[in-house]
């Protein structure tokens, strides 16, 4: 996130957030935005650890099986037609005539 503010005020573009008082133009907004920007990555880190640590203790306890797989039902239609130069599966017609 420093680094976005960074890139922000090499183009004289400053960042003046009034909610939360911060005011990257000075050394304490700054420091403010780094505090908050790592706050909010170690919780985002303390969620990833403890749902590894639920699906690790869920396989040995035998629950979990992960994700079912889920496939269309002409899902090997698709795949040919893309193989062989037809519409990609993701394209959808616009209606555009040509």
């Amino acid at each position: 996130m420093l680094e976005l503010v960074e890139q922000l005020t090499a183009k004289e573009v400053e960042f003046i957030s009034q909610k939360e008082a911060i005011d990257t133009t000075t050394p304490t907004g700054k420091f403010m935005l780094t505090v908050f920007g790592a706050v909010a990555e170690l919780g985002r880190e303390y969620i990833l650890q403890r749902q590894q640590e639920g699906i690790a203790i869920a396989k040995a306890n035998g629950v979990y099986k992960g994700r079912k797989p889920i496939q269309p039902p002409n899902f090997n239609q698709v795949v040919q037609r893309w193989r062989g130069g037809g519409r990609s599966p993701s394209q959808k017609p616009c209606g555009v005539l040509t």
